[in-house]
């Protein structure tokens, strides 16, 4: 981002400092201050980043013996915009004393710090509902924890978070078989994101929905004003009156069966037809393939050609050939 900034890590091998990597926020940050305040004890290291996220951050990196990777990001519970927390940090063993002097609690920008025990974590889970029996989808805490979920209920992401941590859940992959769409709720900010307070986060609402798809086709030959009737499974009737495209007003839930019948012939006059791909199953996509193909019949006596004439007889005698 945009003076995104950064911190960097150097190691002393005996005779000289050597940079051994340059860390940079979690996510794109514009002009957040990242760096501005550092502290570094063992293998945790604390970078403050006074204006990410409007309320200010810090964000908590540890090294594994090899690699440094990002851990958490600490907000302040009661955060507001321009208290400016991360502008000091201060490690000590497992606690991080970090600084917000724009803080108003006490007063215009009276300012103040808050303490954080890295040790504590909490775990993040909650419910879901709506998924189809044998269905499966892939959920994420944070852009990583994966959690394969295949039954309706309670669920829990194994790897804890820190306290005062943020947490963001997500569906990583959606169910297919059927397809579902799985919305997320609840959380501190009522979108499956949050920050942890001392205790474990249980409100995340999942729910699921199947996908549902349309039935349709085409119809040739139909006489002009003549009339059809078809209908879908023997429930969602539709007229249709001209030759060209039409679908069903009804949708059908993805993997459900569809058989379109005729319910009733054009008569005005009498037409025959015939349907063609018109049994099947959903698979993910609308259904647009089912043909209708009318012939004309033997019947002579058409509206619009034949009217009668008060007083005229309609018969007429052949000359000879």
């Amino acid at each position: 981002g945009n003076n995104s900034d950064a911190a960097y890590v150097f190691e002393f091998d005996g005779s000289s400092w050597n940079e051994t990597i340059k860390l940079s926020a979690f996510e794109e940050i514009n002009a957040g201050g990242f760096g501005e305040s550092v502290s570094l004890k063992g293998d945790l290291a604390v970078v403050g980043a006074r204006f990410s996220a409007g309320t200010g951050s810090a964000y908590v990196f540890q090294f594994d013996g090899n690699n440094w990777h990002g851990v958490s990001q600490l907000m302040a519970s009661d955060g507001e915009n321009d208290d400016y927390f991360g502008n000091a940090v201060s490690l000590s063993d497992d606690r991080v004393l970090i600084g917000a002097y724009g803080d108003d609690d006490r007063g215009t920008n009276a300012g103040a710090a808050y303490v954080f025990n890295l040790n504590s974590s909490y775990l993040i889970g909650g419910q879901i509902s709506g998924l189809a029996k044998g269905n499966s989808l892939v959920l994420q805490n944070n852009a990583g924890d994966d959690l394969t979920v295949t039954t309706n209920g309670s669920f829990t992401f194994s790897s804890p978070v820190a306290d005062f941590a943020q947490y963001n859940v997500t569906v990583m992959n959606q169910p297919t078989a059927p397809n579902q769409t799985c919305l997320i709720t609840g959380g501190n900010n009522g979108d499956g994101t949050g920050t942890l307070a001392g205790s474990n986060a249980t409100d995340i609402i999942i729910t699921c929905t199947t996908n549902q798809y349309f039935i349709g086709g085409s119809i040739t030959d139909l006489i002009p004003d003549n009339r059809i009737i078809i209908n879908n499974n023997g429930v969602d009737e539709l007229t249709v009156s001209s030759e060209g495209t039409f679908v069903f007003t009804v949708p059908l839930d993805d993997q459900q069966k569809y058989q379109v019948t005729i319910t009733s012939q054009p008569n005005d006059p009498i037409q025959s037809c015939e349907l063609i791909n018109n049994t099947g199953q959903l698979n993910g996509v609308d259904i647009d393939n089912v043909m209708i193909n009318c012939e004309f019949g033997d019947d002579l006596i058409f509206r619009h050609d034949f009217e009668a004439v008060k007083g005229v007889s309609n018969t007429f005698t052949p000359t000879d050939m």
